[in-house]
């Protein structure tokens, strides 16, 4: 990950500025040489000893900016990487409840608890990475000009100490914030209901047990310190049963499936609402119209968000598109199944019910009819 260029042009100003105080430091000493009398060796030798002091000072300076950039690149990566785990993590759990009707109590309690876990643990190497971060910022100070001659010290101004760069520690947890937003802000407001309104509209299901989730782009103070605060532990549900399927019957079976699936919906929404419950996200809308009132430095990260948002919200796109040529797919090869099965059925005297029963049709007659005709070829007509 590539340092922000905000902070590359602050310290290439904290450079500038310390060149120009040793060119200061130049002039003075060349013109306080020239009003007093002195000898040319003297002047000559206290010359190049200014000069390998100098060549010296920017060496040091050099060298503590490159450790610096390195520091702070090697810290961002490690926060990036801690932010990329959270995200698979919650990813992953998401994943895990929607195909997990048929999982024991115990089983999806530990499952959630090692979800949890990974989770903080990610959030704590993110914090440790973005204290490291705040480390190698501060390295870069003024350097120590005592070494140089005392009477260019005193004919001198005082050099200032740089101004140390922006806190990192806040930058990288907006960045997890951003990720998190870059993860959810694929859907629309509506979508934490999408799944019971899908259900419930084709398979007439009630709503599942949790009814409110809170919209993810909630109403923000930007003037208002954002705190993490780990999400209240819910009441855990009773996942579903297992049951022989052979000895249930067509009703039977689609009951368990309704329940099945009002399960599903509420791990999802009980999912999003403990990610949404700490966001605080502010809505596109709000970033766009706060974006002009910003710093430079701040536009661009918004503006490089949005971008962000923006790219996620066209894979997401892209993948749903698949997603229903897929499904087109599956669904005209079931058709084409159910138009073999109905043919072959209809050949050997059965009709196949809507329901997918099979009824029995007069097959002695069917089998005479098919008689009568090949003695018909044949030319033994009855």
């Amino acid at each position: 990950m590539s340092t922000d260029p905000g902070e590359t042009v602050k310290i290439g100003d904290q450079l500038a500025e310390i060149q120009l105080q040793l060119g200061l430091l130049l002039e003075s000493e060349l013109d306080s040489a020239a009003q007093a009398p002195a000898d040319t060796g003297t002047l000559t030798e206290r010359i190049e000893s200014l000069r390998s002091d100098i060549a010296a000072l920017s060496e040091s300076v050099n060298s503590r900016l490159g450790s610096a950039v390195e520091q702070l690149t090697e810290a961002q990566s490690n926060a990036v990487s801690s932010q990329g785990e959270i995200i698979r993590t919650l990813t992953e759990a998401i994943f895990t409840s929607s195909s997990g009707g048929g999982i024991e109590s115990s089983q999806l309690e530990s499952m959630f608890s090692e979800f949890e876990s990974r989770i903080l643990d990610g959030i704590r190497r993110t914090l440790k990475s973005s204290d490291a971060t705040g480390e190698s910022q501060t390295q870069l100070h003024a350097p120590d000009l005592s070494g140089i001659d005392s009477t260019v010290s005193d004919s001198s101004a005082e050099v200032a100490a740089p101004q140390s760069m922006s806190e990192s520690g806040e930058q990288t947890w907006d960045d997890i914030r951003r990720a998190l937003l870059a993860e959810s802000g694929d859907s629309d407001p509506g979508e934490s209901s999408a799944c019971k309104t899908s259900v419930s509209d084709s398979l007439a299901l009630p709503d599942p047990i949790d009814e409110h989730v809170p919209s993810p782009f909630s109403s923000v103070d930007p003037g208002r310190t954002q705190e993490f605060v780990l999400p209240e532990v819910e009441e855990p549900l009773e996942p579903p049963s297992t049951i022989d399927v052979e000895t249930l019957d067509v009703h039977e079976l689609r009951e368990l499936v309704y329940e099945r699936d009002r399960f599903i919906c509420t791990l999802i929404n009980r999912l999003r609402r403990s990610q949404q419950s700490n966001g605080q996200i502010m809505s596109i809308d709000q970033l766009q119209a706060m974006q002009h009132e910003m710093p430079e430095e701040f536009a661009f990260r918004v503006d490089r968000t949005l971008q962000a948002v923006d790219e996620q919200l066209r894979l997401s796109e892209l993948e749903l598109s698949l997603e229903r040529a897929r499904i087109a797919r599956q669904a005209a090869q079931l058709e084409y199944a159910r138009q073999q099965v109905e043919n072959n059925a209809r050949q050997l005297g059965y009709t196949v019910n809507h329901d997918g029963t099979l009824s029995m049709e007069n097959i002695a007659a069917v089998r005479g009819s098919a008689q009568r005709r090949w003695l018909g070829k044949l030319g033994f007509s009855e």
